[in-house]
């Protein structure tokens, strides 16, 4: 075993089934009152060693910028004989944060081990490892924590102070967007181990004000737009958790522009805000749906709350930049909300949700659940809490990783019942048709990032084979450039066109659903404006999931053979879109549509409002 000092660790280069150790040395008294106190002596930053113990160790020389690389560095770990930099992502790395938890840290003290990303030259790497797990052992000798370390562990990061250490925490942690103080990180679950930290390739901008008008609204949409792109690649294939992504989306000022101008925001409509969805799904499809569920979830209690709550409601999530996420999947069983037993003036959620999109990464969440006589209740509750549990299944789905819409776990939280939207001394008090309006409005959202996802894939195809694609010399009348083959002037005409036409059937449901949303009184609202409106809606959905499955399949073929490589990320958009044109059956929207131009426009050809219509 080797003993080294800090800041010069020794690196071994090899590390199997061995172990690192760090030691708080304290004197006699130090350790009385330690004991005493149980602070674990961490508001002094303690001494540390690192040991490495395990097979065939041998010193390579200090460690720069408190990285520890147990590798050959002229290789890469996956791919022997292959340099570095012609590998961008490897998955045998490790974080190991060397700190001592003490109870003034939960967030430290919560912290688990995470894959570490890091820096090598001009490249990035993002790494991911199987769970670790510390062991904290206290004895007369000071704290040990001891760590095993995976067979094929290729690189550590080691933080050798608290202020490191919590800085990290801010940076990785699962509380990085969260502004409520008191809430806690989420366990790590099954399928963590999948999920790599943000790689942070790109460094985001501060912004010295928030947009306010429409066109500064769209411009700011359209420059984060860019930048989510740059590496929406690289966090697709880490399953990245778009903590930071999100707080762009907030730093932004894009979260709050349905918000009041008294409370910060922009005070605009939803014409703006399908519209500001469309633009962030040209660059990352993922957080044009993340946004666009926080706008959804944001008029929750515009859809059934009272005039008081709407108000209320609104206000606190706009000061506070809250990003807002729903458990309300339908296909699964409703939570159960009962009133509390002891404080009759309380509910009480319980259940779980397969699916929950947004909730993971967002401040508040929209809980809906059934109560003993059946009647549905809607109430907005803090993210982070105890008895709010996220999952970590949302691993290696087909497309739409971003999103990380696993599932969620409600035990025992408590809403006020002042806080059930829509009610009044426990009674609900309806709005009519208006109260139903979610659904068309939420397939509306469907269809602006579809329609987003398909615009930035051809726009970035079309770029790509004026600046690379080459003309096909085995023919008749060859020529130099793809843009002068005919076959391909046809294929992005065709694709274009169909573009073009369906955004302008969209751009027109998105004024109706404006109007209609922002209509006022709410209660003014017919059942017949709503199910036309639904109608549309639905045949706008059918275009943009035919056109942009075309799309994003048929780029391939206008690009060429060499834009199957990874690092262009032309298979995210369709994998975005496959995966989400499946989240309820396009087969029902075409009956649907089918159903009005053969019974309607009476009411034997109107859909029936359910969860998906």
């Amino acid at each position: 075993m080797q003993a080294v000092s800090l800041p010069e660790i020794s690196s071994a280069s090899q590390m199997r089934n061995g172990e690192i150790r760090a030691k708080n040395e304290m004197t006699d008294g130090e350790r009385a009152r330690q004991r005493s106190e149980n602070t674990f002596g961490c508001h002094k930053a303690p001494k540390i060693e690192i040991r490495a113990s395990g097979s065939n160790t041998n010193s390579v020389g200090p460690i720069q910028n408190a990285y520890q690389d147990i590798t050959d560095p002229a290789s890469c770990p996956r791919y022997p004989g292959r340099r570095r930099s012609e590998e961008r992502s490897f998955d045998e790395a490790l974080t190991i944060v060397l700190c001592v938890p003490c109870p003034c840290e939960p967030a430290l003290t919560r912290q688990r081990l995470w894959p570490s990303s890091f820096l090598w030259g001009s490249g990035t790497w993002s790494g991911l490892a199987p769970p670790a797990t510390l062991v904290f052992d206290q004895s007369t000798e000071g704290r040990t924590l001891s760590l095993e370390i995976p067979e094929k562990l290729s690189f550590v990061r080691i933080y050798t102070s608290l202020e490191q250490a919590r800085q990290a925490t801010r940076r990785m942690a699962p509380t990085a967007t969260t502004a409520a103080g008191d809430n806690v990180a989420p366990t790590a679950s099954k399928g963590s181990s999948r999920i790599q930290p943000d790689p942070e390739v790109v460094q985001y901008p501060k912004f010295d004000k928030d947009p306010v008008t429409p066109e500064e609204v769209f411009a700011r949409a359209e420059q984060v737009s860019q930048l989510l792109h740059e590496d929406e690649a690289i966090r697709d294939r880490g399953n990245v958790v778009p903590y930071r992504q999100v707080q762009l989306l907030k730093d932004a000022g894009l979260v709050t522009i349905l918000g009041p101008k008294s409370a910060g925001g922009a005070g605009l409509t939803w014409k703006e805000a399908y519209q500001v969805i469309r633009i962030i799904a040209r660059g990352d499809g993922s957080l044009g749906q993340l946004i666009g569920y926080h706008y959804l979830w944001s008029w929750t209690a515009a859809l059934v709350g009272t005039d008081e709550q709407r108000t209320k409601y609104e206000e606190w999530i706009t000061k506070n930049k809250y990003f807002v996420g729903g458990a309300v999947n339908p296909r699964d069983a409703d939570l159960k909300a009962r009133e509390d037993e002891n404080d009759p003036s309380k509910l009480i959620y319980n259940g779980k949700k397969t699916f929950s999109t947004g909730s993971k990464i967002s401040d508040v969440t929209i809980l809906e659940g059934s109560l003993p006589d059946g009647s549905h209740v809607f109430a907005p509750v803090l993210s982070r809490q105890p008895g709010i549990v996220y999952g970590d299944e949302w691993v290696d789905t087909l497309g739409m990783r971003g999103t990380q819409s696993g599932g969620i776990s409600i035990t025992n939280v408590v809403v006020p019942w002042s806080e059930a939207l829509g009610y009044v001394n426990k009674q609900f008090q309806p709005l009519g048709a208006y109260n139903t309006l979610n659904l068309p409005q939420i397939q509306l959202v469907f269809t602006s990032f579809y329609l987003g996802i398909a615009e930035g894939a051809l726009a970035r195809a079309a770029a790509y084979t004026k600046a690379t694609t080459r003309g096909w010399p085995y023919q008749p009348t060859p020529v130099a450039r793809g843009t002068d083959e005919s076959y391909i002037q046809i294929g992005y005409g065709d694709l274009q066109a169909k573009l073009w036409a369906t955004a302008s059937f969209i751009d027109t449901i998105i004024d109706e659903a404006s109007a209609i949303l922002h209509t006022n009184p709410r209660q003014s609202i017919t059942e017949e404006q709503r199910a036309k409106f639904a109608v549309r809606v639905a045949a706008a959905k059918i275009n943009a999931a035919d056109v942009g499955l075309a799309i994003t399949s048929q780029i391939y073929e206008l690009t060429g053979a060499r834009a199957v490589a990874g690092k262009y990320g032309f298979d995210v958009a369709f994998r975005d879109l496959r995966t989400h044109t499946l989240h309820d059956p396009i087969a029902h929207k075409r009956a649907e549509v089918g159903r009005f131009a053969l019974h309607g426009p009476g009411k034997d050809g109107w859909p029936t409002p359910t969860w998906y219509t």
